[in-house]
């Protein structure tokens, strides 16, 4: 059996350190992606929050608003109110009809 040479030696050497530099450099460059990437998933997921904040805020605001006016309306539908504005200037009939004017 003949000893392998020298430069045989070197040759595997060195395609170790390349397969070395190889893999470290695409394990450096994973470990990058992913903080890039989780740091940006993070920042989107905290903006992401605020805007549900915003809406959710925003549409308990519309909820109290539109029962506000639900109130108003239901206040101005009344059969008083209403008569009440027009002071004397309608007549009933006995069908409870309402005749707006003198005649």
């Amino acid at each position: 059996m003949k000893n392998p040479s020298s430069k045989n030696r070197q040759k595997k050497k060195r395609r170790f350190s390349r397969t070395f530099t190889v893999l470290a450099s695409t394990l450096l460059a994973s470990f990058a992606i992913y903080a890039v990437t989780s740091l940006f998933l993070r920042s989107y997921s905290n903006e992401l929050s605020m805007q549900n904040q915003q809406y959710t805020s925003d549409i308990e605001q519309s909820a109290a608003a539109i029962e506000q006016l639900k109130g108003e309306i239901s206040q101005l539908q009344e059969k008083s109110r209403v008569l009440g504005m027009l002071e004397g200037q309608v007549t009933e009939d006995s069908n409870n009809v309402y005749y707006y004017g003198n005649d």
